[in-house]
Formats: C-alpha cells, structure tokens, sequence
C-alpha cells in the first residue's frame, strides 16, 4: 500500500514537472474588451489572465470666443455658445485566456471578459446679449463657464485570439470578440490586438 501510494506521488510530480512553465509579460493591449493601454499577461498550461489599465487626456480648457459675435441667423435678444474643453479617459479590463491549441511559434485561444471606460469631459459656455437690435452683433455678458461631465461605459464580451511568437520573449497576439455594451448593443468585428514582452 506505501509502494502504491509513493508512486502515486512520485507520478504526481513528475506530471507536475512536465506541465508548462507559466509566462509572464509586459506589453501594450488595444481593444473594447481589453481596454487600452499597458497590459500584463499571465499564461500558465492551457489557462490565463490579463489586466490592462489606461488613460488619455486630450483637448484644453482654453476657449476660442470672441466680441464682438456675429450671428446673421440669429437676432434673438440673448444667446449661448459652447465648446469642447479638455477629455479625460480612464479605463481598465480583466479578461480569462483559455488555450485550444499550442505550437511552438503561436497559440489559438478563446478569451471572455469586461473592461470599464470612465470619462471626463468639461464643456466650456458663453452668454452673449444682442448689442444693438438688428445689427446682428452680440457681446460677452458674464464670463465663461464650464461645466463637467461624467461618463461610464463597459464592455463585456468573448472572442477567438492567436498569438504569434517572435522568439522567446516576443509575441503579438489578435483578437476578434463579439461585446455587448451598458446600452444593450452588440458589437461584433472590431478587432484587439497587442504586443508583449516575456520576461518570465
């Protein structure tokens, strides 16, 4: 019975010692149900995970507006202009990898997951008054005003992905998910992709 039960476990970790290292990368992933940005990917036999934080700012708070304003569609006693001011986008994903098939130089792999798309979006506002009734001519009245904007998206979806080894250490991985977003709509073919560094 003590034979039986050292094979047994002698088995165990020869079978354990066979199995694939996990690797383990650094890279930079693109897509809805990623998300944007830096990415980490961990890979151990058959299974793993992903993480990819991002953000962006794009646009400034400076405004364009000008006095005097002529508006020749308009002779109305008071009116508001607006515009875009600076965006803000942060976002974050965790997707499952399972492999289907390993070959040295890639791997074809399904993958499910959700990531959340939070923006910030100041708008900038300006009051005008008619200077001189009919003359089409309006000047500031107050000073400009902005306004802030929250925003939250997320994805959650699935698709098929196959990663193409470049040596040991680089790999480029492209995904095709369908996903579903917080509006109910679906979305298909919009493809990921990313870039990855292996260190481990």
């Amino acid at each position: 019975m003590k034979r039986i039960l050292l094979i047994v476990i002698l088995l165990t970790a020869l079978l354990g010692s066979l199995q694939a290292e996990a690797r383990k990368g650094l890279g930079f992933h693109f897509g809805t149900v990623s998300a944007n940005g830096f990415s980490y990917r961990y890979i151990d036999g058959k299974n793993g995970w992903q993480g990819t934080i991002g953000a962006l700012s794009t646009g400034n708070n400076e405004n364009n507006f000008s006095s005097p304003y002529y508006d020749y569609q308009n002779n109305a006693p008071a009116i508001t202009l607006y515009e875009d001011g600076r965006k803000t986008n942060f976002n974050f994903g965790i997707n499952y990898l399972h492999i289907l098939g390993q070959k040295p130089n890639g791997n074809f792999y399904v993958f499910g997951g959700t990531s959340w798309l939070i923006s910030r979006k100041v708008m900038l506002e300006q009051d005008y008054i008619l200077q001189n009734m009919g003359s089409y001519q309006y000047v500031y009245n107050g000073n400009v005003r902005k306004e802030s904007k929250i925003e939250n998206k997320y994805y959650i979806g699935g698709g098929l992905g196959f990663e193409l080894k470049f040596g040991s250490n680089f790999s480029f991985a492209a995904e095709m998910p369908m996903t579903v977003n917080q509006e109910g709509d679906f979305k298909m073919y919009i493809p990921q992709a990313g870039i990855y560094y292996f260190f481990d």
